[in-house]
């Protein structure tokens, strides 16, 4: 059932929970919100216009036939080490920040399923721009050395999808198996408070463990965008599909 709630003045749309925002109207709304119906291309390169690409495995992202509703799937190359590392705009695109005690409440969600379950990287979150080349460093899933928050996976635990954060030259920090990575769609989600708490939820249940953004391991005050990534540990390929994202943030 669809719920509403003022946030700074705008119209809040929400369901499930009070932090799972469906949509927002108003003045100081800033959101991306896609349910991948289309995937706009250029002309000449074929690549996604709206994205920054680093692939071993053209296209690298995609629209799949026979998904009623859109889905985005994202895979790279059989050759171990291969990826695909995708960020929403350009090289310096930096729509979102979250700072402490800025009063500007931000929301990240994602509806999401690893296609294979071993020897695989995964990354879906924000990130700082520019670092669509070895977002995960290695075949290891290890994440770049970037201010970033969202969920992933490492191929040393593929079972396991984590909640994950990090400011650049700090030590990353992570909530281990907060969902079994399966054959099954999860929804992640994070939500910043507007003052110094961010809270982790794994299809629809919030983790315990929070995020302080005043922390020196958090990443305050940094700008930041969507980032997609995955890389195989191995000679297969390797995919994730995505049925929906949204980011709203209330300025």
């Amino acid at each position: 059932m669809l719920h509403s709630r003022w946030i700074n003045g705008n119209l809040a749309y929400w369901d499930t929970h009070q932090c799972r925002i469906i949509d927002a109207v108003g003045a100081s709304v800033v959101s991306y919100i896609n349910h991948f119906v289309s995937l706009p291309v250029d002309d000449g390169t074929a690549q996604p216009v709206d994205w920054v690409i680093f692939t071993d495995h053209d296209p690298g992202m995609s629209l799949p036939a026979s998904n009623p509703g859109g889905v985005l799937k994202v895979d790279c190359g059989n050759t171990d080490n291969d990826e695909a590392n995708c960020q929403l705009g350009t090289a310096t695109n930096e729509p979102w920040v979250i700072t402490t005690s800025n009063l500007k409440p931000l929301y990240f969600g994602i509806r999401v399923k690893a296609a294979e379950h071993a020897d695989e990287g995964i990354f879906v979150g924000l990130m700082e721009p520019g670092k669509t080349a070895d977002t995960l460093t290695d075949d290891s899933g290890v994440l770049i050395d970037a201010d970033l928050i969202g969920f992933n996976i490492l191929t040393a635990t593929p079972a396991a999808w984590n909640a994950t954060w990090k400011k650049a030259g700090q030590a990353v920090q992570a909530i281990t198996g907060v969902a079994v990575n399966a054959d099954d769609y999860h929804i992640f989600e994070f939500y910043f408070d507007g003052a110094s708490t961010v809270t982790f939820w794994a299809d629809g249940t919030a983790h315990a463990t929070v995020a302080t953004t005043s922390a020196a391991t958090f990443p305050s005050a940094e700008e930041m965008t969507i980032t997609l990534a995955i890389k195989t540990g191995q000679g297969t390929a390797k995919s994730m599909a995505i049925d929906w994202i949204r980011v709203v943030q209330f300025n």
